[in-house]
């Protein structure tokens, strides 16, 4: 899955290695990553610009996951990368 946010792309793939976990990925950030349960749920973690904090979300399946994460990497972590990087409010990224 793919799209644009802010100018660049957010791309949500399955991970390479590991059946039913998914990552997304934006500017070079990992914004999110996905595990599917056995009942079709699925778990996300948010991972903010540190990459070391991170804090923890649920879907009912993964097209709503991949709804959250789109949210999630255009609002708070858009937001929290702007601080990380210390960039003033006239800059735009």
């Amino acid at each position: 899955m793919r799209e644009t946010i802010i100018g660049d792309d957010l791309i949500f793939e399955e991970h390479p290695e590991y059946k039913g976990e998914w990552v997304a990925k934006w500017r070079g950030y990992i914004t999110a990553t996905a595990a599917i349960r056995e009942n079709g749920r699925v778990d996300i973690t948010e991972w903010h610009p540190d990459q070391e904090s991170t804090s923890y979300t649920s879907a009912v399946n993964l097209d709503a996951a991949w709804r959250q994460i789109k949210e999630y990497t255009r609002s708070d972590f858009f937001e929290e990368l702007k601080e990380h990087l210390d960039i003033g409010k006239g800059f735009h990224l």
